[in-house]
């Protein structure tokens, strides 16, 4: 048990050391907007890479919320 405990933190600490510095790098997530469904979220989006209000679709993150609606975020 206390095996598995430690790898978990290795695994843990590894994801961490990998993602923090590029995370830093690439900016600080935005909010960018409510959307009724799934469809009209992925395609603000598209809106956005078209526009170049951000680089691609890559930079958009999408979170469900307990409403149904779905939040755009993006990473600048």
């Amino acid at each position: 048990m206390i095996r598995t405990m430690l790898v978990g933190v290795a695994l843990l600490a590894g994801t961490l050391a990998f993602s923090t510095p590029a995370m830093a790098a690439s900016g600080y997530d935005t909010f960018a907007g409510v959307y009724p469904n799934d469809e009209a979220v992925v395609q603000a989006c598209r809106d956005g890479v078209a526009d170049e209000r951000w680089v691609d679709m890559t930079d958009c993150y999408f979170k469900h919320r307990t409403d149904g609606q779905w939040e755009l975020w993006v990473r600048i």
